[in-house]
C-alpha cells in the first residue's frame, strides 16, 4: 500500500514538475506584444486590489475662480470663459456650464460663449461653472448683454465714384458704383439697419449698387434709427467710357481665404473708369464681381483672372490664394499660463478649437517624451514623473501657429502602488514560480534518481531551464532576456531546494534522535 502511494505522489509531482518547465518555456517564446498584454493585466488586477485596499488621497476641488473681468458684451458676439481651479493639485479638474437662458447665450464643453440676438436694448445673463467632483463648489459670472446703435452715419462708394464732400456725390451715366454704409459708435455698433430713399428715374440700387440711369441732379436720403444724411447727387458723363483698357492690376496677388481684392485698369498707366466683363478659371478657388470690380477668395489654390473690355480687350492675371491660419485654441482643465502641472496617473481632457475665420483647421499633437504623458482619445494620462513638451502644431509644417504646453509630472501615491505591483508580478514572473519549479524538481528528482545523481541534476536544471528561458527571450521579436532575470530566477530555485533540504535533513534528524533514544 506505501509503494503504491508513492507510486502515485511520484506521477503527480512528475507531471506538475513537467507542466511548470514546460509553462515557464511556453511563456518565454511569446512575443512581447502578448507579453505585454499578460503583464499588463496582471498590473492591472494588482494595482485595483491595493487600490481598494488603500485607495489614494483624494484632492477636492475647494473653489474656482473666473478670470474675466468685463461685464458688458454686444449681441452676436463670442469669448472664451478663462476660469482657474483651486487648490490647483485638485484630482479632478472637470467642470460643467449652466447658462441663465441658453437660448441666447450658449457656452460650449470647451468653454466657448456665443452670444445671440436680444430683444430688449440690455438685458442680464450669467453662466455657472460647477466643479464636477464636488457639486458644492461653483462660481457664477454675472454680465449684461446690450445693443449698440451708432452715433453717425456715412454712405460709402467705391473708387469709380467721387464724394466732393460730406453731401454731394458726383456718378457717371450707366457706369454702376458698389456702396456700403459705415455705421459709426462710440466703440461698437451692433445695430445696423438702414433705409435709402432716392428717384428711381434717375437711379437704381439693387444688391449694394447704385446704377445712374440717365444724366441730370437728383438726391438720396439715408436713414436709420434716429439719424438721417441727405446727399446731393450729380449724374455726368463719364470721360472715360470709349478709352482702351491696356493693362489691370490687382491690390494683392496673394489672398487669404475670405479676403477680397479690387481690380483696377489702367491706359498707359493712368487709372481710368471703364466698364469690363471679369471671369475666374475656378470659381471654387476665386470668385469674380465686375460691378464691384473685386474679386474673393474662396479657397487655397490658384486661378487665372481674365477681364474682357467693352473695345474687345482680354486681359489675364493670376491669383494665389492661400488659408485663412489662426494658431489652434488649445484648453486643458488646470492649464495656467501654458503650463500644466499633474501628477502620476492623473487624466485630463484635451479641447482643440479655432478662431471662427480659419479655413485650415488640420493639426497634429505631438508629445516630446510618451514615457512621461500619453493621449489618447483626446485624453492627457500621465505615466510617470518628469517634464515634457505638448506640442499643437498645423500640418501645413508653418511653424508660426504652433502652441506649445509645458507639462510637469509630479510623484503621486498611486505610483507607488504601481512600483509596488511591479515588484510583485517580477516576484510571481519570476522568483515564486522558479520557487516552485525548486520545490517539484527537489521532489521529482528525489523519488525518481538515484542517490548519486540527485544533487547534480537538482542543481544544473534550475540554471539550465532559469538560463534557456531568458536565452529565448533574446531570440523573440520584441522580447528581451536579462542575466539579473537569470538571477532573480535561480535565487527562487534555489530557495526552494535550500528549504526542502533544511526540511528533509530535520526529518533526518529526528529519525536519528528517536532511533538513538529507543537504543
Amino acid at each position: 500500500m506505501e509503494k503504491k502511494s508513492k507510486r502515485v505522489l511520484k506521477i503527480i509531482v512528475t507531471s506538475l514538475f513537467t507542466f511548470l518547465s514546460a509553462v515557464i518555456i511556453f511563456e518565454s517564446c511569446l512575443d512581447g506584444e502578448t507579453s505585454a498584454k499578460q503583464s499588463k493585466f496582471i498590473a492591472n488586477t494588482i494595482e485595483k486590489v491595493l487600490l481598494k485596499i488603500n485607495p489614494p488621497k483624494k484632492v477636492e476641488v475647494k473653489d474656482i475662480e473666473i478670470n474675466n473681468t468685463q461685464t458688458n458684451y454686444p449681441t452676436n458676439y463670442s469669448f472664451k470663459l478663462d476660469y482657474s481651479i483651486f487648490p490647483s493639485e485638485a484630482t479632478d479638474h472637470s467642470v460643467s456650464f449652466e447658462s441663465s437662458n441658453s437660448n441666447v447665450v450658449s457656452i460650449s464643453n470647451d468653454g466657448v460663449v456665443n452670444i445671440k440676438n436680444i430683444t430688449s436694448n440690455t438685458e442680464d445673463f450669467f453662466i455657472k461653472v460647477i466643479s464636477n467632483s464636488n457639486n458644492d463648489v461653483s462660481k457664477v459670472y454675472n454680465f449684461n448683454v446690450s445693443k449698440y446703435y451708432p452715433t453717425d452715419i456715412r454712405l460709402l462708394l467705391d473708387n469709380y465714384s467721387s464724394v466732393t464732400n460730406e453731401s454731394s456725390i458726383v456718378l457717371y451715366n450707366s457706369f454702376p458704383c458698389h456702396f456700403d454704409i459705415d455705421f459709426i459708435g462710440n466703440n461698437y455698433v451692433t445695430e445696423k439697419e438702414y433705409s435709402l430713399d432716392y428717384d428711381k428715374d434717375y437711379l437704381s440700387v439693387e444688391n449694394g449698387y447704385l446704377t445712374p440711369l440717365k444724366k441730370g441732379k437728383t438726391s438720396i436720403n439715408l436713414t436709420t434709427y434716429n439719424l438721417n444724411k441727405q446727399y446731393e447727387v450729380n449724374i455726368t458723363e463719364n470721360p472715360d467710357k470709349d478709352k482702351v483698357i491696356t493693362s489691370l492690376k490687382l491690390d494683392s496677388n496673394e489672398l487669404q481665404v475670405y479676403a477680397t481684392s479690387k481690380v483696377k485698369i489702367f491706359n498707359n498707366e493712368v487709372e481710368i473708369k471703364q466698364n469690363f466683363v471679369l471671369s475666374s478659371s475656378n470659381l471654387n478657388i476665386v470668385s469674380v464681381d465686375s460691378n464691384a470690380r473685386t474679386i474673393i477668395a474662396v479657397s487655397a489654390g490658384e486661378a487665372t483672372i481674365t477681364l474682357y473690355g467693352n473695345n474687345g480687350e482680354i486681359l489675364n492675371t493670376k491669383i494665389k490664394v492661400i488659408e485663412h491660419l489662426n494658431k489652434p485654441i488649445v484648453t486643458i482643465p488646470g492649464l495656467n499660463n501654458n503650463l500644466l502641472d499633474l501628477k502620476i496617473y492623473d487624466k485630463v481632457p484635451l479641447f482643440i478649437s479655432f478662431p471662427e475665420e480659419t479655413t485650415y483647421k488640420s493639426y497634429s499633437v505631438i508629445i516630446d517624451d510618451t514615457s512621461i504623458i500619453t493621449l489618447n482619445d483626446n485624453i492627457i494620462s500621465a505615466i510617470k514623473d518628469g517634464s515634457t513638451t505638448l506640442r499643437v502644431k498645423l500640418n501645413n509644417e508653418n511653424e508660426n501657429y504652433t502652441v506649445e504646453i509645458n507639462v510637469v509630472v509630479r510623484q503621486s501615491t498611486i505610483s507607488n502602488f504601481s512600483k509596488f505591483a511591479f515588484l510583485i508580478r517580477k516576484s510571481i514572473g519570476h522568483l515564486m514560480s522558479f520557487f516552485a519549479l525548486g520545490l517539484l524538481a527537489f521532489l521529482t528528482f528525489y523519488l525518481s534518481f538515484g542517490k548519486s545523481y540527485k544533487t547534480l541534476f537538482v542543481i544544473l536544471y534550475g540554471f539550465t531551464i532559469a538560463g534557456l528561458s531568458e536565452l529565448i527571450q533574446i531570440l523573440t521579436p520584441g522580447r528581451y532576456g536579462t542575466i539579473q532575470d537569470v538571477g532573480i530566477d535561480c535565487l527562487g530555485y534555489y530557495a526552494a531546494i535550500v528549504l526542502l533540504s533544511i526540511i528533509f535533513g530535520l526529518e533526518l534528524l529526528i529519525k536519528y534522535l528517536k532511533s538513538k533514544k529507543n537504543n
